[in-house]
């Protein structure tokens, strides 16, 4: 995904938030432009925060043998709620949820798009 450029991922990403809040009553967005904000939002952590909270959380990680990455997603992803006009997730159990939602469908999103040949 990263030939796709920020926006490109911007653009993904508020499309996935919107269908999250579709399928979970304990996320919502009210309209498209706070899912496109939200999406904005979301890829700048992504790109600045995460990769932060990884590291300080490597050790953790390394001992739950990847699991507490699940809660470094919906800690990022809680913080998007929180920047976000009319975005709201109710609680850490639902970001995390949320989450591994998000992750599948990013992957069935991006991979759909690219041909291995």
């Amino acid at each position: 995904m990263r030939e796709n450029g920020f926006f490109s991922r911007a653009i993904i990403y508020a499309i996935i938030l919107y269908v999250i809040s579709t399928l979970m009553d304990s996320v919502s967005i009210d309209g498209i432009g706070s899912a496109l904000f939200g999406g904005i939002i979301l890829a700048i952590l992504n790109t600045l925060i995460k990769p932060v909270l990884q590291i300080l959380s490597l050790p953790i990680t390394i001992a739950t043998l990847g699991i507490f990455s699940l809660v470094v997603n919906g800690v990022v992803l809680s913080i998007a709620a929180f920047l976000t006009p009319k975005f709201t997730i109710d609680g850490l159990w639902s970001a995390i949820l949320a989450s591994i939602l998000f992750s599948i469908l990013n992957l069935f999103i991006t991979r759909s798009g690219r041909r291995d040949y």
